[in-house]
């Protein structure tokens, strides 16, 4: 599995944060209320950032315990980790990164137009700012465990020689 761009994050996050803001700006215009961020939601970004960082705990242990036995610090090799676990977290982490790149772009996007409006909710702001730092909490974990899956001296990129075509010119692959 290829990391995660920040290219791809960033456009993520400049996609949804202009569909919030032009969100902001017809709900207001046609004459509802302010969409409001609930408390919940920035509570349930944090519990997620954590779950997420929770579930890689196995991984991190696995890894201080391979350089300790690298190092030559301890006689006996550490137990593996599973490596459907180490996927399935690996890909929850990259889902997670992305998914919070959505909800950031949106929360800051929703900032930005309620600031810009003439007069300024402010019983509106302090749940939006709540929601996009609880969001960049979940972005900011989805992206060191995917670093922490990430395997030791591997290449990440996606062009290992196991991957490549090693079929001579002219051949049918």
């Amino acid at each position: 599995m290829k990391p995660t761009r920040i290219r791809t994050l960033f456009v993520l996050a400049f996609a949804s944060g202009f569909a919030g803001y032009f969100y902001l700006q017809f709900t207001v215009q046609a004459g509802f209320h302010l969409p409001l961020t609930s408390t919940s939601f920035s509570i349930s970004l944090v519990i997620a950032a954590i779950a997420v960082f929770a579930l890689a705990r196995p991984i991190m242990k696995y890894k201080t315990e391979l350089k300790k036995f690298i190092e030559q610090k301890t006689k006996t090799a550490p137990k593996r980790v599973d490596p459907f676990y180490a996927v399935r977290i690996l890909a929850l982490a990259k889902a997670a990164s992305l998914a919070a790149s959505i909800f950031a772009g949106w929360q800051f996007g929703t900032l930005a137009g309620q600031l810009l409006q003439p007069v300024v909710a402010n019983d509106s702001l302090a749940p939006t700012i709540f929601a996009a730092a609880a969001s960049l909490a979940l972005l900011a974990c989805g992206l060191i465990v995917e670093q922490i899956c990430k395997l030791p001296g591997g290449s990440n990129d996606g062009d290992s020689a196991a991957t490549k075509n090693t079929q001579p010119e002219g051949t049918a692959a």
